[in-house]
């Protein structure tokens, strides 16, 4: 029961972290350690780095499939 706590807090809390990474990414990259700046843009390699969609598209894209899980393991009931 424990697991399926600390899973289910760490699905609602990585489109949040996403976004607040990506934004970071653009923002404010400056601010950012190599290293963290590195495996940030691991992330987003694909998109254009300087448009916030992209960065919002993950945060959706994970967001949108977290709540078709939890609408099929719930529906049932």
């Amino acid at each position: 029961m424990i697991l399926a706590f600390i899973a289910l807090a760490g699905l609602i809390i990585t489109p949040f972290y996403l976004l607040h990474a990506g934004k970071k990414l653009l923002f404010r990259p400056d601010i950012m350690e190599d290293q963290e700046k590195k495996d940030t843009e691991l992330l987003f390699e694909a998109y254009r780095s300087d448009d916030i969609s992209a960065v919002r598209f993950g945060a959706i894209f994970f967001f949108r499939r977290f709540l078709m899980l939890l609408v099929l393991i719930f529906l049932p009931g």
